[in-house]
């Protein structure tokens, strides 16, 4: 487990115009089988999950404010905190929440406005959130525990999530960027992520800026940013609308082409904690790589880790730069199988097929984004999305 409250937060610089830089953190708990889903927020302690995670504190230091540890989720638009239990000084927004995430899990909440604090810093912002109860009135947020998600999506993933409670509640809330944006917190709509390994497994974070809002970080970088154009709204296999922070690119040595605006379409998501492709390149991409077989005892794909090398590599083009996902990149770390209570003679796959139900091709999840720095500036016009290389790429 981190250190709760020696995890720092560091500025780029002393003026409301600079950008902020967060040191994050993992967040690892040991224990049954069961997958962690972005809306099982009561039940983490009960599974096993690794992802990046920020800590927060909510509420005005005369209004006792409750310490929060939160999954940092850039494909969704909605925080959410449980347990929760609203302060002296909380205001209430007039819409409730109820989010749908991609592997099918939900979370609801009432929906409040109070200051949220990212890590004790200077800075606050007056936010909505949306606040699930415990069991109990006396219930509290548990510092060794995920405690909700800090949403960093596009606003556009948020409007069909905000449901009104009143006749005229008034316009839909901000997320929580655009309300850093709107309150002059932060000039610039700009997001920058430049996660290491140590982010997502063992230790207290250091204060090297692994998320940036406001900028992006070229002392993280070991080469020039590559700029593709950010995707626009596409439909859903539900007919919604829905923007990702994603672009289109190229696999082409599994098939996949920017000429299939599909296929090609893959979405920047810290809350996956895998990678995911389209099916057809999945399927072409284990052809690739005859030494992965399936275990029907446990359900997921391994390779003997004398034969990790073997695996084929994922090369995504973008703009005709390639960025290579080596073999070794492409299995989890042993600690997450002995979590599992997986053998540990063999290595598991992290890749696995896009739902159907989402339309696009694919999601860069978790574990590769400490392979990328990816730099999400939705200032500029059009949106673009820049990826370079880092020193553990």
């Amino acid at each position: 487990m981190y250190a709760a409250g020696l995890v720092a937060l560091v500025f780029a610089g002393q003026t409301l115009s600079e950008p902020i830089k967060l040191a994050v953190h993992h967040h690892y708990v040991p224990a049954h089988r069961a997958p962690v889903r972005r809306g099982d927020f009561a039940m983490i302690s009960t599974a096993a999950q690794s992802f990046f995670a920020l800590n927060v504190t909510v509420g005005t230091e005369r209004g006792a404010p409750s310490f929060y540890n939160l999954l940092i989720d850039t494909g969704s638009a909605v925080t959410y905190l449980s347990p929760y239990q609203p302060g002296p000084h909380v205001r209430y927004s007039g819409f409730n929440s109820s989010t749908v995430y991609a592997d099918g899990s939900e979370a609801d909440g009432v929906g409040y406005i109070d200051v949220i604090r990212l890590d004790g810093s200077r800075f606050a912002v007056n936010a909505t959130f949306a606040g699930t109860p415990g069991t109990s009135k006396t219930d509290k947020a548990d510092p060794e525990e995920i405690n909700g998600l800090v949403a960093l999506g596009p606003q556009k993933l948020s409007e069909d999530d905000w449901k009104p409670t009143s006749r005229h509640p008034g316009e839909r809330p901000l997320s929580l960027i655009p309300q850093m944006v709107h309150d002059k917190i932060i000039d610039e709509y700009i997001l920058g992520l430049g996660f290491r390994p140590l982010d997502l497994v063992g230790g207290t974070a250091l204060d090297v800026g692994s998320l940036m809002l406001g900028g992006c970080d070229a002392s993280v970088m070991t080469g020039p940013l590559t700029w593709t154009r950010r995707t626009g709204v596409h439909l859903n296999k539900a007919g919604k609308e829905r923007q990702y922070y994603s672009v289109y690119l190229e696999i082409p040595s599994l098939g996949v082409h920017k000429t299939d605006k599909v296929a090609s379409l893959f979405a920047i998501d810290t809350g996956s904690t895998q990678t995911y492709l389209p099916e057809a390149a999945y399927r072409l991409w284990l052809r690739k790589s005859p030494v992965i077989v399936f275990d029907d005892a446990l359900g997921v794909h391994k390779v003997p880790k004398a034969s990790v090398s073997k695996i084929h590599p994922i090369d995504y083009t973008i703009e005709g730069k390639t960025y290579t996902l080596k073999p070794e990149y492409l299995v989890y770390p042993d600690y997450y199988a002995e979590s599992q209570t997986w053998p540990t003679d063999h290595a598991y796959i992290m890749v696995g097929i896009i739902p159907d139900e989402l339309n696009i091709g694919g999601i860069i999840g978790a574990y590769h984004l400490i392979h990328l720095y990816v730099c999400i500036d939705e200032h500029n016009n059009p949106p673009r999305i820049g990826f370079a290389t880092t020193k553990y790429s």
